[in-house]
């Protein structure tokens, strides 16, 4: 083996090693074994986790298991907090609404449930609102499963970041080394793991359900994001580049903005395999993704209600500091007229009136994008007042 080269091996290649050699199986049957089956002192147990254990390879002979999963009613409200125990922990300062945004939005049977230690870390850091839960692990196993993954991974991964339900077969039990070939493997252990939610399910012949999944809130949307932000960094331009792209876009530099997306686009291999005709909210995806580390300066929306339709991003300052800015994204069908759609795009932003998305006298910058394959231009106008 080349020296280095098992640091480029995907996480869950090292696990699917371990348990083809036996030695996780063998390590938890000589501990659990010992610890609940033939441990005459105790009565019951509870053991916790992620995914489902197998007992018929793991305990060897162990009887009266028990499992509940997230796919069950049963023990539901233990999961995590309900939201009769969130308002009762909140203080009356405190709004509910954006706590719901960020930290609500698991469904375990007919019961929406909070995830618990984000709400503990939010409470003792005075309601600050960002992701503690992405700092609990690396998250290396997310990234290598949606980067890796099959194309058809990718392209669902795309359509739940912009907001839209997938229907996907889930199951009860998992190996890791499903996770090598099967895609239904991959959606199992994110969604058992905590980074999807499950809207409505039902069984299927094969004694697995039929899923509705979705992104279950901000928190969880902001370490999708990070997958997006490595794929920008390991750009041609490398991390220096997102910072400038981040930054010209606040200070509404639009040129430089728009030549740091096109130098990315046209000098890598795209995150979401750009071809020449791309759909519009597949790019929609690629700019949320990006865009999502700017959510400490702004209230990032997308596909808000605004003015007399739904702009594709609304992005709010906290800070009066920042402009407004909108952004509208047109596929083109042709190059050549790009710079057209660019600017029917900007267009679309003042007949619609989605600068009333913003408080009066807000500085708003407008940006209209049109991509055609791996070219793009943008076309811009900044406005000193909402009315126009």
């Amino acid at each position: 083996m080349e020296k280095g080269s098992f640091k480029r091996w995907p996480v869950w290649q090292f696990l699917l090693l371990w348990e083809k050699c036996g030695i996780t199986i063998l390590f938890m049957q000589s501990l659990l074994g010992s610890a609940l089956k033939d441990n005459n002192d105790l009565g019951k147990a509870v053991l916790t986790g992620i995914t489902r254990v197998s007992q018929e390879s793991m305990f060897s002979g162990l009887n009266n298991i028990r499992v509940y999963t997230m796919l069950d009613e049963d023990y539901a409200q233990f999961f995590g907090f309900t939201p009769q125990e969130v308002e009762s922990l909140l203080p009356e300062e405190m709004e509910i609404a954006p706590i719901q945004e960020w930290y609500n939005g698991y469904t375990i049977g007919r019961m929406q449930i909070y995830n618990p230690w984000s709400i503990i870390n939010c409470l003792s850091n005075k309601g600050k609102l960002k992701a503690y839960w992405m700092n609990t692990s690396t998250n290396a196993l997310v990234f290598s499963l949606i980067e890796n993954g099959p194309e058809t991974v990718r392209e669902k991964f795309d359509e739940l970041l912009a907001g839209n339900p997938q229907m996907q077969t889930i199951q009860d039990n998992l190996t890791f080394e499903g996770l090598e070939h099967s895609e239904d493997a991959i959606w199992t252990l994110l969604m058992h793991a905590g980074y999807l939610n499950i809207l409505e399910q039902e069984p299927d012949p094969f004694g697995s359900i039929t899923a509705k999944i979705a992104v279950p809130n901000r928190e969880v949307l902001s370490i999708y994001a990070l997958v997006i932000k490595r794929r920008f960094e390991k750009g041609p331009r490398g991390s220096t580049g997102y910072r400038e792209f981040a930054d010209y876009l606040v200070k509404g530099n639009v040129e430089k903005f728009a030549d740091l997306i096109c130098g990315y686009i046209q000098g890598t291999v795209s995150f979401f395999d750009l071809g020449k005709h791309i759909p519009e909210k597949v790019f929609h995806a690629f700019m949320l993704g990006i865009l999502a580390s700017l959510q400490h300066l702004y209230n990032i929306k997308s596909n808000p209600e605004a003015g007399k339709g739904r702009a594709d991003m609304v992005m709010i300052p906290k800070s009066d500091k920042h402009m407004g800015i909108i952004l509208e994204f047109k596929a083109s069908t042709s190059e050549k007229t790009l710079e057209e759609d660019a600017k029917e795009a900007l267009i679309q932003i003042e007949d619609k009136k989605y600068t009333y998305a913003f408080p009066a006298n807000t500085r708003i910058l407008m940006l209209g994008m049109a991509f055609c394959g791996k070219e793009m231009q943008a076309a811009s106008k900044v406005l000193g007042e909402k009315k126009l």
